[in-house]
């Protein structure tokens, strides 16, 4: 909001049955700081679980999960409880339960490079995706035109999750943009994992053991290669995947990899009046033994 409060949440309410969904309203802001105040309160007269904003005003604080360029966002107005959250330059990612959502923006104003480069950062965590806009309302509005480009994508496994979406033709948005709503109703994604990659709710454990690159494991990789080769024609690209996998598992191997512990305090860094003060501790608030902390 531009007076820089936190909006208040409202608690998640059973809506015809509708306790499964995650209610979505999605909106490009066009800079505009009554915008946000307006949503915010439509977003809580109409039990909105999260609001996907675009171009939001530079002044309005707490915005929620923001991309690092401040050009969109993902806010939380009701405490559907979040399980995993990541932003980049031009996106921002929630997942709630097993659905992930993005918020993307890129200006009309940037340069083909930059638009490749959003598109490639994107891809490492979604694929296949489909418009889900039905209909030709216009979701852009001037006095010299209109035209669709607010777009909302899914890819197949969200297929079975999107309901109602719709153009809100009517509803006051203070913006040059119509806001856009639709559910999306959790659990019943077809695949059962989470739409998003690298980000699910309950990651793969085995991604956390990485494979030990020594000299000896490298060699046997190398001696090795040519058993990669052969036809994949039929095989899907996680069955690809997997007999990659499956060939580094069984030549180089996994292990676990642990950095070293960090300690605080030292004989040198004690004695160095400048460190302290720049932590805000001193020698004797850290106690008598050295304060050992992991990274």
């Amino acid at each position: 909001m531009p007076d820089g409060k936190h909006p208040k949440r409202h608690k998640n309410r059973a809506r015809g049955g509708a306790e499964n969904n995650v209610s979505m309203l999605q909106l490009n802001f066009n800079r505009c700081g009554a915008a946000h105040d307006l949503a915010e309160a439509y977003a809580r007269d109409n039990a909105i679980d999260v609001i996907l904003g675009c171009e939001p005003n530079g002044k309005v604080k707490n915005l929620g999960i923001e991309d690092r360029n401040k050009d969109c966002f993902i806010g939380l107005v009701s405490n559907r409880r979040l399980v995993d959250k990541f932003s980049g330059k031009g996106y921002a990612m929630a997942v709630f339960d097993n659905v992930g959502m993005f918020s993307c923006y890129f200006s009309p104003n940037g340069r083909d490079s930059g638009f490749e480069s959003l598109l490639d950062d994107l891809s490492a965590h979604l694929r296949d995706l489909k418009a889900f806009n039905e209909g030709g309302v216009a979701t852009f509005i001037r006095k010299n035109g209109e035209s669709i480009i607010d777009v909302t994508l899914g890819n197949v496994k969200m297929a079975g999750c999107n309901q109602n979406w719709r153009v809100m033709e009517g509803e006051e948005t203070l913006s040059d943009h119509r806001a856009i709503r639709y559910d999306v109703k959790l659990g019943t994604c077809r695949g059962g994992d989470t739409n998003v990659a690298d980000h699910g709710a309950e990651p793969d454990k085995e991604r956390k053991v990485r494979w030990k690159l020594t000299e000896r494991n490298v060699v046997a990789f190398e001696e090795n290669w040519g058993d990669l080769f052969g036809n994949y024609e039929g095989q899907t690209c996680k069955e690809v995947i997997g007999k990659i996998s499956g060939y580094c598992d069984k030549y180089i191997g996994r292990g676990r990899f642990s950095r070293p512990p960090v300690y605080w305090r030292n004989d040198e860094i004690k004695s160095d009046a400048s460190v302290w003060s720049h932590v805000g501790n001193s020698p004797e608030s850290m106690g008598k033994g050295g304060r050992e902390r992991h990274p």
